[in-house]
């Protein structure tokens, strides 16, 4: 649902509409009062089925469009609960190093979800502290950002890639959701920036990697492990994923914002 209220709200931006943002602010409100709930801290559950069970793939997405609402309507609500699953998700599932666990208490027995070492938790953390920062400027935000990014890129792609983490599915779009964020960092703290070398390294270093695994035909087809060709069948996620990392790159190499090239 939240995945769906940005791309709600994202599609007002692009059209001026007013109807998808009336749909983008509905879902929001359906989340706080289906979702939000004090278990573990005050945060948004994974679903209604398991209310108890929380984790940054709910509370990310729930970050971000509560930043960006705000930025439409400034109305009581949306920062203060957007900042408030921020500072659950920095509590209960960011280490030391910055690096960002998926969830918390799955089982129901307060145990943290270590051995889900994904991309998709990385970027939504970054994309998170962009958000809020974008409407609220707090340098420690963006430190946070920099640091998660950094540690992300160090322990998942040591060689410059990031391997495959899992089997198509909706786990062929997390590297996507790493990319998209990771956008969003570089047009905050500008290419030219130290903390910027080792995500462009990054981008570029898996890109090409990507394009010269990838070329079949003429075409390009991704696998979920881009330092080896496509093995079939394939899963349209695996694609986006890419379209995503090459849109970035793209964008690098024109020198343009990736939040102005719609990539938000």
């Amino acid at each position: 649902m939240l995945w769906y209220a940005l791309a709600l709200e994202r599609l007002a931006r692009a059209t001026g509409r007013s109807g998808p943002l009336d749909d983008a602010r509905a879902i929001w409100e359906h989340v706080v009062e289906h979702g939000w709930n004090d278990t573990l801290g005050a945060s948004v559950a994974w679903r209604k089925q398991q209310l108890a069970y929380k984790n940054t793939p709910a509370n990310g997405p729930f970050v971000i469009l509560s930043a960006r609402l705000h930025a439409h309507d400034p109305r009581p609500g949306y920062l203060e609960r957007g900042r408030t699953a921020f500072d659950w998700i920095t509590r209960t599932l960011v280490g030391p190093d910055g690096f960002v666990e998926d969830g918390i208490n799955r089982e129901g027995d307060g145990r943290v979800d270590t051995q889900w070492r994904f991309t998709y938790n990385q970027g939504l953390y970054v994309g998170a502290a962009v958000a809020l920062d974008a409407v609220v400027p707090d340098q420690d935000l963006v430190d946070r950002a920099v640091r998660t990014a950094t540690t992300a890129l160090r322990e998942l792609a040591p060689d410059g890639v990031v391997g495959r983490e899992g089997g198509g599915g909706d786990e062929g779009l997390f590297k996507g959701v790493l990319y998209r964020y990771l956008g969003t960092l570089l047009d905050r703290i500008g290419h030219d920036a130290p903390e910027a070398a080792p995500i462009l390294d990054f981008v570029r270093t898996s890109t090409d990697l990507l394009a010269r695994t990838g070329r079949r035909d003429g075409n390009l087809l991704a696998g979920d492990d881009w330092r080896r060709p496509a093995e079939p069948p394939v899963f349209y996620s695996t694609q986006l994923s890419a379209i995503m990392a090459l849109e970035l790159r793209a964008a690098v190499e024109a020198g343009v914002r990736v939040t102005a090239a719609g990539a938000r």
